[in-house]
């Protein structure tokens, strides 16, 4: 895929998490999912700990958002406003700024794209708040309910690659007899539907004779009578 870094065939999947720090409760529920995606074996990227020492913030996003498998962004408020050109400039200025790296990535390969950066929702945030240009109405988001299995599940399996319904295998293709078609003139065909025919056999021994009779539909089909074989 051009434009950022496959990750090996081997080795957990990197994501990372773009988000706006709305509020402390926000940033805490971010960082919550954050705990368990890494818990779950997913390499789980977050500037919270990349913030404990001195950074240069472009470099880092654009490392972060190059070189992830799955780039997740959680919608809200602030998100919206600020990756839709609604904020002052020094509003969230790493936000505006991982927005325009997103797009710019999105542009260059939108079917890659479309597979790649997911929406989040996380409990009390409406598909309202997800960007426009991730197509919140038409496309995919991911309600994150909690941070378990079930409350993170379809999210989970997007990111591990492991989806809950998936294809059967082709069967044979059945051979099915075409309708008959009546030639102008011809005979109706006799219908076999539903006929039966009785074939009765009647066996008997008497006086060291065994005599057998088969009869077909009324019609005997033959008679034989012959000794009784005697043991050896």
């Amino acid at each position: 895929m051009a434009g950022f870094t496959e990750p090996p065939d081997e080795g957990p999947v990197r994501v990372f998490i773009s988000y706006a720090h709305d509020s402390d409760e926000h940033v805490a529920a971010v960082r919550d999912l954050w705990v368990f995606l890494r818990g779950q074996g997913i390499d789980a990227k977050l500037d919270l700990p990349a913030a404990e020492r001195r950074q240069d913030w472009p470099a880092w996003m654009l490392e972060q958002v190059r070189d992830a498998r799955f780039v997740l962004i959680v919608a809200s408020p602030a998100y919206k406003r600020r990756s839709e050109g609604q904020a002052a400039a020094d509003e969230g200025r790493g936000v505006q700024f991982e927005a325009r790296l997103i797009s710019e990535f999105f542009y260059r390969d939108q079917r890659a794209g479309i597979e790649r950066f997911l929406p989040v929702l996380l409990p009390g945030v409406p598909k309202e708040c997800i960007p426009d240009f991730l197509s919140p109405t038409a496309a995919t988001s991911y309600q994150v309910n909690s941070t378990s299995g079930n409350g993170c599940e379809a999210l989970l399996r997007v990111l591990t690659g492991q989806p809950y319904e998936v294809e059967p295998p082709l069967g044979r293709v059945p051979v099915l007899a075409p309708r008959t078609i009546k030639q102008p003139g011809a005979a109706p065909a006799a219908s076999t539907v539903g006929l039966r025919n009785e074939l009765v056999l009647t066996v008997t021994a008497d006086s060291g004779l065994v005599s057998c009779r088969a009869v077909l539909a009324g019609t005997v089909l033959g008679e034989q009578t012959a000794p009784v074989p005697r043991p050896a």
